[in-house]
C-alpha cells in the first residue's frame, strides 16, 4: 500500500508507506503557533475587521502566507504518479489531493498564479458568498483549477499506460463534496437550496480490462464505492456495510438525506437534479465564450488596442496591486508563478458599481472586469490568461470603458511601459 493522506491519517504506519514527506518537529510546531493565532485572532476581532485576517475555512493548516495557497499539491501528485511504477500485482495506490479544492491558485496548466488576491475573495465571515464580480470570478477561478485536475488526471493515466498497469487495474476517481458558488449562498454548507450543488460529487470507475464505457444513472453514494471495490476483487468484506456494489441492480433512493452541523436537509433526488440543472444553465450562460471571455464587453477580450479608439481620463486613475509588479516588469522565461488576475483600485468622479475596467498586457485586451467595493474604496480583478504573458517585460494597460454612440471607446487609467 502507497498513500498520501494528506487530511486524514488513516492507514498504519506499519501497513501504508506513505507518499508524504513528513514535516520536522521544529516545522510542525511553527505552522502551530502560527495557526493558532490566526484562530485566536478570528474569536476576538470584531466582526467588520474579520475579513482583514487569514481565511481558517479554506485549507487545514499554514493560514497565513503564500504556503496555504498550493502547500505542494502538485509535487505531491508528481510523487504519486512515480510511485506506480513500484506497485506489484497485489497493490493498492491511494492519494486525497485536494484538488480542485480551495484554495483556487492553479490555471489549466497547473502554473499557479500570484499573491494580489486574497484566498478567500467573494467570501465573508460565515462562510457565505458575497454579492458581488468576485464570486463570478471564484467560479472561473474554480473552473480554471479543474482544468488542472482534468491534466493531472490524464497524466496518471497515460503513466499506468506506458507502464502496463492501465488495462489490469481498477481505478477511482471521486471527491467528497461538492461547493456552491452561488450569490449569497454558502460555500461549503448544505442548505435547501444549495443541495444541486453539494450533493453531486464525481465518481468515475474503470474495471479490469474494461473496454466500453456505461453509466450508472441512479443516485449512488460514497459509502458505495468500498463494495464496489470488493466485489470487483472477489473479496468478501468482514463486517457490516451500508452501501451496495454500484455493478450489482439497486433500489433508487427517492430522497437525499444530509446533515451539517446546523442543519438537517432532507431533498428528494428530482429537486436536487433541478438544481443541479440551474447551476448548469448558468454556467453556460457566464461562460459561453470561453472561461476568459467573461465580464462586462468580453468582445473586447483578444483585441488590439491600436484597433479601438483610446481618450485619456478626465481625473479617474486606477493602481495595479504592488505584489504584481516584480514579475510584470520581469517575468522569468519558463515561469510557474503567473502575474494574474491583474488587481488594482480605481477612484474618480463618477466611479461606481457601473464602471467597466478592460486589461491590456502588451497592446492586446486581455480581460475585462467590473468594478466592484473593497472595504471603503473600489477595486478591479481582471484573470488574465497565461499565453498573453511573456518572458521579461510586460506591458501593462488598465482602462475604463465607455460605450459611446453604439461604439465602445477607452480612456486610459494606468500605463506600466515594458
Amino acid at each position: 500500500m502507497q498513500v498520501a493522506e494528506t487530511i486524514t491519517h488513516l492507514c498504519p504506519v506499519d501497513v501504508c508507506r506513505s507518499l508524504i514527506l513528513n514535516q520536522s518537529f521544529r516545522g510542525r510546531m511553527s505552522t502551530l503557533s502560527s495557526d493558532t493565532a490566526v484562530v485566536y485572532a478570528h474569536m476576538v476581532v470584531p466582526d467588520d475587521q474579520e475579513r482583514r485576517i487569514p481565511a481558517v475555512n479554506l485549507s487545514w493548516a499554514h493560514f497565513r502566507g503564500k504556503a496555504a495557497r498550493s502547500i505542494g499539491r502538485i509535487a505531491l501528485f508528481r510523487r504519486f504518479v512515480d510511485a506506480l511504477d513500484d506497485a506489484g500485482p497485489r497493490s493498492l495506490t491511494l492519494i486525497h489531493l485536494e484538488l480542485p479544492h480551495v484554495p483556487w491558485v492553479f490555471l489549466p496548466s497547473c502554473h499557479e498564479y500570484g499573491d494580489a488576491l486574497p484566498v478567500a475573495a467573494g467570501v465573508l465571515g460565515r462562510d457565505v458568498w458575497a454579492r458581488n464580480w468576485l464570486v463570478v470570478q471564484a467560479f472561473q477561478r474554480y473552473l480554471l483549477q479543474v482544468q488542472c485536475t482534468d491534466r493531472l488526471i490524464g497524466r496518471l493515466l497515460d503513466r499506468m499506460k506506458e507502464n502496463g498497469t492501465y488495462d489490469r487495474s481498477l481505478l477511482v476517481v471521486t471527491a467528497d463534496h461538492g461547493v456552491s458558488l452561488g450569490f449569497g449562498e454558502h460555500r461549503r454548507e448544505l442548505t435547501p437550496t444549495n443541495a444541486g450543488d453539494i450533493l453531486f460529487p464525481p465518481l468515475f470507475v474503470k474495471l479490469p480490462d474494461q473496454r466500453a464505457p456505461r453509466i450508472v444513472d441512479r443516485h449512488v453514494q460514497t459509502i458505495d464505492i468500498v463494495p464496489t471495490i470488493a466485489g470487483v476483487l472477489g473479496i468478501r468484506i468482514p463486517w457490516r456495510v451500508d452501501g451496495t456494489s454500484l455493478l450489482t441492480a439497486g433500489k433508487p433512493l427517492p430522497r437525499v438525506h444530509a446533515m451539517t452541523a446546523d442543519t438537517v436537509v432532507r431533498t428528494p433526488v428530482r429537486d436536487a437534479l433541478k438544481q443541479r440543472e440551474a447551476t448548469l444553465v448558468r454556467q453556460l450562460r457566464l461562460f459561453h465564450g470561453g472561461l476568459y471571455r467573461i465580464g462586462r464587453h468580453p468582445e473586447l477580450v483578444g483585441r488590439s488596442i491600436d484597433s479601438l479608439p483610446v481618450e485619456s481620463a478626465d481625473g479617474i486613475r486606477a493602481s495595479v496591486s504592488r505584489e504584481l509588479l516584480p514579475l510584470l516588469r520581469d517575468l522569468p522565461p519558463g515561469a510557474t508563478v503567473i502575474p494574474t488576475p491583474v488587481v488594482g483600485g480605481i477612484s474618480g468622479p463618477g466611479v461606481g458599481p457601473t464602471t467597466s475596467v478592460a486589461v491590456a498586457i502588451n497592446r492586446k485586451i486581455a480581460a475585462v472586469s467590473p468594478v466592484y467595493r473593497s472595504r471603503s474604496s473600489w477595486a478591479y480583478s481582471a484573470l488574465a490568461p497565461e499565453s498573453v504573458f511573456r518572458p521579461g517585460a510586460n506591458a501593462v494597460d488598465v482602462f475604463s470603458v465607455e460605450r459611446r454612440y453604439g461604439s465602445l471607446v477607452l480612456h486610459r487609467l494606468y500605463h506600466l511601459a515594458p
